[in-house]
């Protein structure tokens, strides 16, 4: 059971109305938000944000009042100039104005996805996300929308947003899934999440104590426009997963991998948020061959691939961030992760690993922090530097603003040097050091491990990598390399025959409703029961790690949320807009201060398959 917003409104103090604050200089910390990176610009939608007041123009560090809101503007940051957040960045807070067609506003969500799109197209897509109900008071918060626009654009040209209606491929509105793409290919990714009672109008009564976890992987073209839901069964075992991180690797197999890895998991049928999710092993890694969507016919059930990884295997954890970046010669694929956070241990990481592929080997480069992160996310820029965007180091959101107080942090990902400093023009990628004791090779790359120490799990796997496994009589397989590793085209296919969804995805939309009119039931059958035995009954506990022996146990009657009568979308209180359209945060020295609708044919699409062009209001 997640008790994350039940803390938190318990842990932060509401001392003012979220009024006349400014979402980049009044920031404290940010966290729950989605980013993408495009043509030199950091985007940053939505989130959660607490606020400090200015006083006397200043922004107070320690002991200021904090007001827990929402980020309801799109922020940008310059990435197309060096700079220093503590000295010199560039931030601006777009408004994010009404779509022409339908006079509707963009929602401000969390725990969504900001993807950059194909390269050719000037747009950036915002999907999924659930309405927070932390505090219904600010100014910015807003009602959940109806599910069926769960996928908006916003076209960096010309400004404006787009509306764009999928809901025959994916019918809800997801949250904390595992999210990629492949730009170069126009394709985006999004694996499992959740609905709750923030996911839309139609779940709003689920309360705290529901949440459902989705199957399947939705699959967006932004060239043709077209979206796919496709199974995840051979991946998830009928264990939809939530929170965990997703990787697209180009260059190996015809058309590039996703590596998925960490987060949770439980059963479709559970519903109860009191319930205990499951944590992924690290070790445990599912891959996706993306060229079985454009096989004539394709049969994306025999795609997922699986593969348990050695070496330094970090702990379980979920709400961490990935960046991926190859050696010079492509001879070692390496997924960095950082931070996160295991609800069952109330354990907050401050460490950085690598998962080299192709050896399926982790490797830590840095352990053991003083600042954990969780609910952040991060970016590979200027070659080598992993870039991070926010996050919250504990449940206890009553502490002091984000040290890194622009919400930005660099690691130079070759010499694992943390800093402020974004160099625009870094030098190349080269591999750290103590990969290197691991995996073999140079900076240069000439990686020596090219398998995995116990062999691939599947000959499928092992030629995606260009490997072929021999099998002896009465023997099991065995690897032997091949010349090289098998490299994707780079020419883009604009109107992939994307097909072959199995019949768990196929009937998604089916089965949630089915879902839901058993949620209705359940939901009103505890109710009942509830009062019923309300008197006779003991008030639940809780164990909070934070507090000390003999006094940590806290009833869940204290910190549940009371009802709320919901308000007009735009709460209690109209936002206050910026002036302009834009408001530029430009920093002192001091810290202180219209859509392609047309419908195209896919080629070999098995009976069942879930397919949606999207409809512009």
């Amino acid at each position: 059971m997640s008790l994350l917003p039940f803390l938190m409104l318990g842990l932060t103090t509401f001392a003012y109305a979220q009024k006349d604050m400014d979402p980049v200089r009044n920031m404290c910390y940010r966290f729950w938000h989605q980013s993408t990176v495009k043509n030199g610009t950091l985007y940053i939608d939505g989130g959660m944000e607490s606020f400090v007041p200015l006083v006397n123009g200043t922004q107070p560090w320690q002991n200021a009042s904090l007001q827990m809101g929402y980020n309801d503007y799109l922020l940008k940051v310059d990435l197309s100039t060096s700079w220093d957040w503590k000295i010199n960045i560039s931030e601006v807070a777009v408004n994010k104005t009404k779509v022409p067609s339908t006079g509707t506003a963009p929602p401000s969500l969390i725990s969504g996805a900001l993807y950059q799109g194909s390269t050719n197209d000037p747009r950036i897509y915002m999907y999924g996300g659930t309405t927070s109900w932390w505090n219904t008071t600010s100014p910015t918060f807003q009602a959940p929308q109806t599910k069926e626009y769960s996928l908006w654009s916003y076209d960096t040209q010309s400004k404006v947003w787009g509306q764009h209606d999928i809901s025959d491929a994916a019918p809800w509105r997801p949250s904390v899934g595992a999210t990629t793409e492949a730009p170069e290919l126009g394709l985006t990714f999004w694996y499992g999440g959740e609905m709750d009672s923030g996911s839309s109008t139609e779940t709003q009564f689920f309360g705290n104590q529901v949440k459902v976890f989705l199957e399947g992987m939705v699959v967006y073209n932004t060239s043709s426009q077209v979206a796919v839901n496709i199974s995840t069964q051979p991946a998830d075992q009928g264990q939809p997963r939530t929170r965990g991180s997703m990787q697209y690797i180009p260059g190996i197999g015809e058309k590039g991998i996703l590596v998925y890895m960490g987060g949770t998991y439980r059963p479709a049928n559970e519903i109860d948020n009191n319930v205990a999710v499951n944590y992924l092993d690290m070790s445990e890694l599912d891959i996706f061959d993306v060229a079985s969507l454009f096989k004539k016919p394709s049969n994306t059930s025999t795609a997922w691939h699986h593969q348990k990884a050695t070496g330094d295997v970090p702990l379980p954890r979920g709400q961490f961030c990935a960046v991926t970046a190859s050696a010079p010669d492509n001879s070692s694929h390496n997924i960095y992760i950082y931070g996160g956070w295991n609800e069952h241990t109330y354990t907050y990481f401050d460490d950085v690993y690598v998962l080299s592929l192709p050896s399926f080997t982790w490797t830590m480069l840095y352990g053991e922090g003083s600042g954990p992160r969780f609910g952040h996310t991060c970016h590979l820029v200027g070659n080598r530097q992993m870039l991070t965007v926010g996050g919250v180091s504990t449940l206890d959101v009553k502490l002091p603003c984000d040290w890194e107080y622009k919400g930005v942090g660099v690691l130079d990902m070759s010499t694992m040097m943390w800093g402020s400093v974004y160099d625009v023009n870094a030098s190349p990628y080269q591999v750290p050091q103590k990969l290197i004791n691991t995996i073999g090779g140079s900076p240069q790359g000439n990686a020596s491990m090219t398998q995995p120490i116990y062999g691939f799990n599947s000959s499928n796997l092992a030629q995606l990598f260009g490997v072929t496994m021999v099998t002896s009589p009465g023997q099991n397989a065995s690897n032997t390399s091949s010349t090289s590793t098998s490299t994707s085209t780079s020419t883009p296919v604009p109107n992939p025959p994307i097909g072959a969804i199995a019949g768990g995805a196929a009937a998604g939309g089916v089965l949630l409703l089915a879902i839901l009119g058993l949620i209705v039931f359940l939901v009103l059958r505890r109710k009942k029961a509830k009062r019923q035995q309300m008197q006779m009954q003991q008030p639940l506990t809780y164990h909070d790690y934070n507090k000390s022996p003999g006094s940590d146990y806290v009833s869940l009657n204290e910190l549940a949320v009371p009802p709320i009568e919901l308000p007009q979308r735009r709460g209690l209180y109209e936002r206050q807009e910026l002036p302009e359209e834009t408001r530029t945060g430009d920093l002192p020295a001091s810290r202180w201060e219209a859509l392609n609708a047309e419908a195209v044919e896919l080629e070999g699409l098995s009976p069942g398959s879930t397919i949606a062009t999207t409809r512009t209001p």
